[in-house]
């Protein structure tokens, strides 16, 4: 890997990771994980809750198709396409930052990131086959506590292989008192289309 691109990579992961250090969210957890019996993600809306989308559009630098609730905000941060709910409540962060076969390294990556970052780190749920934006992708969820503020922290972290990139989608919603933005985060997840 040349130096140029391993700089590249890890400009992106410093922007994602300090996309959680910004807000104080965390992920919305339920009981009865999947493995070591503790809690598992919420992953997708709740049953009944519709979410209304504004029209399909496209990030053609990254390759990636989205549909965001009509009050949701989208910017570019470099090479990272950031989605935010009204309320500043949940945020999801998109990016490609490599070639495809790079998917599992840069989701190890992304997890040595916040395991440097945050005092307490749990690794409290980890799926190796899951699917994100129609891709085959490996998902993990965090739970941490950042250093200076004490305040506790969820982050659900995947990435998948495309045909050419290797997708990083990382998404920070709230826990307590999870409200509406929860299941948009899972709506606008759910509905990504990883193209490249």
């Amino acid at each position: 890997m040349s130096k140029a691109t391993i700089w590249r990579r890890r400009v992106v992961l410093m922007v994602v990771v300090g996309l959680a250090v910004a807000i104080p969210l965390t992920l919305v957890l339920r009981d009865g994980g999947e493995e070591g019996g503790g809690p598992s993600p919420q992953v997708g809306p709740a049953a009944g809750e519709a979410v209304d989308l504004g029209p399909a559009k496209s990030d053609r630098a990254i390759e990636v198709g989205l549909r965001l609730p009509f009050d949701w905000t989208s910017s570019r941060k470099g090479e990272v396409r950031v989605l935010e709910s009204a309320d500043k409540q949940a945020r999801v962060a998109i990016s490609a930052p490599g070639p495809a076969a790079d998917a599992d390294q840069l989701h190890d990556e992304v997890l040595a990131e916040f395991r440097q970052t945050y005092e307490r780190f749990e690794l409290s749920t980890r799926k190796k086959k899951s699917r994100v934006g129609g891709l085959k992708s490996r998902t993990s969820a965090i739970r941490a506590t950042t250093k200076k503020k004490n305040q506790k922290l969820g982050i659900l972290v995947s990435t998948a292989e495309g045909k050419k990139r290797a997708y990083v989608i990382v998404a920070y919603t709230p826990a307590s008192d999870p409200g509406e933005s929860t299941v948009e985060a899972q709506t606008v997840i759910n509905e990504l289309d990883l193209r490249g």
